[in-house]
């Protein structure tokens, strides 16, 4: 099994056993508590476990295909997001330094962003040109609320006018548009004929890299099968030596 299959296939796990055994912690906090700060910080830290999963998740959905650094680069966000967020919530003494907060909110926001980021990226896949143009549109918003966003959380004494809000959100809003247009859209413009059959196979991996790594996966295969099986010349052509004078 190639490595990085290997590799995703047991993050999946891991986060599912980790996200069910801490809904079974939370649960029993909920039932046996009695309202403390203890159980506070018990849910505190559930609750930014989960939000780590789904992150990670996220990421995850990039590994083998040609934008997987967008995933790889999530990964090590999230969990600095993760950490910075237990520290604060376990230790009191965090909550003097401003860094800790300036350093969560950051990683917190480039995290969610790379996520959707390598959620949206997956349709680039996708052969029709419409597609690939409405989700690199919105990778551009996506990093334009990371960066509109996190400008006045590192930038010091920096108080955002009316003007600087009003363009994040408009931001906002259009990346919203955007990840609701790209399935929708890719589920539409498929370009598959309508006598076409969908065929499954399954691939080594080796050999799905090397098809990843040339481009979209279905123009790439289709190609291949077109140059290893060309079409039988039409019936109506003449032959070699058809057009030949007679011999008398």
């Amino acid at each position: 099994m190639d490595g990085l299959k290997l590799f995703r296939r047991v993050a999946i796990w891991a986060i599912v056993g980790s996200l069910s055994v801490a809904a079974v912690i939370g649960i029993t906090v909920i039932l046996t508590g009695a309202g403390g700060e203890l159980e506070f910080k018990v849910m505190g830290t559930t609750a930014m476990l989960g939000a780590l999963g789904v992150l990670v998740l996220c990421d995850l959905v990039t590994f083998g295909r040609p934008l997987q650094w967008i995933g790889i680069a999530g990964l090590p966000v999230a969990v600095v997001a993760f950490f910075l967020g237990v520290v604060l919530i376990w230790a009191p003494d965090a909550y003097r330094w401003d860094g800790t907060w300036r350093s969560l909110w950051v990683s917190a926001l480039l995290s969610v962003a790379l996520a959707h980021a390598a959620l949206i990226s997956r349709f680039l896949a996708r052969p029709h040109p419409a597609v690939r143009t409405v989700v690199l549109a919105t990778l551009v918003t996506i990093a334009g609320y990371a960066f509109l966003g996190g400008l006045p959380i590192v930038v010091d004494d920096m108080s955002p006018g009316d003007g600087y809000l009003r363009t994040l959100w408009v931001v906002v809003i259009l990346c919203v548009l955007g990840t609701i247009v790209s399935p929708v859209i890719g589920a539409i413009l498929r370009e598959r004929p309508d006598h076409a059959t969908r065929v499954v196979v399954d691939l080594p991996p080796a050999l799905l890299s090397r098809i990843d790594a040339a481009g979209a996966r279905d123009e790439v295969v289709v190609a291949a099968l077109h140059r290893a099986f060309p079409a039988p010349p039409a019936r109506d052509e003449p032959h070699a030596g058809d057009d030949a004078a007679p011999f008398h």
